[in-house]
């Protein structure tokens, strides 16, 4: 992850996949830096789908929290399925 964190090309954000995607907490942590030094809309909906708010480790959660911030989806900062504009 160290290798690929300052670019920002398709191939590295699927690597970055690959770690959020990982069993490890250390890994989970380098995915969400990954996208949060990006900031890819997309980006938004991996954090959701992952499940990764709700990660067992507090850092990963407080990173993907961070993450979203920086991708700036609406979904994820209003909340899915919210009736408010």
């Amino acid at each position: 992850m160290a290798a690929v964190m300052p670019d920002a090309a398709d191939e590295n954000a699927q690597i970055s996949l690959r770690a959020l995607n990982d069993f490890r907490a250390e890994i989970h942590l380098l995915g969400c830096q990954y996208l949060s030094r990006h900031g890819r809309l997309q980006y938004a909906l991996w954090l959701i789908r992952l499940g990764l708010f709700h990660d067992p480790d507090k850092r990963v959660r407080l990173e993907a929290i961070e993450a979203a911030g920086r991708c700036g989806s609406r979904i994820v900062l209003d909340g899915v399925g919210r009736d408010e504009p």
